[in-house]
């Protein structure tokens, strides 16, 4: 019975950051859902996560921690990896993601980049469809349709320093200029 105390205890901190992790995203996942994207995931996983928190906590087998691990790597990790490895994950559906966006319309809010505000190219609306990239940060790519009547296409770049974006913004300018 005390070897049996001793496992649960070194399982328990074994998986403590494990289920500190999983705990924060069951609890992100339990929130009500904003977007028809949120609520497909919970609807997907929201159930999967909850019994893998559980398991993660409650092992019934303390001695092999792999054993409470294996589940949720089976069912929510694997189906995951496949879903980011499919070549149609590379593309959303920005209703799905963000309404408030494609709601979106007709407004005075001048294309970013534009170098005048008098005579700027406002934003008419937002493209519907998310490229994201297969680099290693995941660029994201949208287009905004101007009151001109023409797509500006836009890259929205994660995890970039100050000088890298400014650095950027230059390059695209001379490449205007150009």
């Amino acid at each position: 019975d005390e070897k049996i105390a001793i496992m649960r205890e070194k399982h328990s901190a074994l998986m403590r950051p494990v289920v500190f992790a999983l705990d924060h995203v069951c609890s992100i996942t339990a929130a009500p859902a904003e977007t028809p994207h949120e609520t497909w995931f919970q609807q997907t996983y929201g159930d999967a996560i909850k019994s893998a928190l559980e398991r993660l906590k409650n092992p019934a087998n303390p001695a092999n921690p792999a054993s409470s691990w294996l589940p949720f790597k089976q069912q929510i990790m694997m189906s995951l990896q496949q879903r980011a490895q499919k070549r149609a994950s590379y593309l959303l559906h920005l209703d799905e993601i963000s309404p408030r966006l494609v709601s979106m319309t007709t407004t005075e809010m001048a294309l970013p980049g534009e170098a005048s505000a008098s005579d700027a190219v406002t934003i008419q609306s937002v493209g519907n469809t998310v490229t994201i990239l297969p680099t290693k940060t995941k660029p994201k790519k949208l287009f905004f349709l101007g009151s001109d009547g023409r797509n500006y296409p836009y890259l929205f770049k994660g995890r970039q320093t100050d000088l890298s974006s400014h650095l950027g913004l230059k390059i695209s300018h001379v490449k205007a200029f150009l």
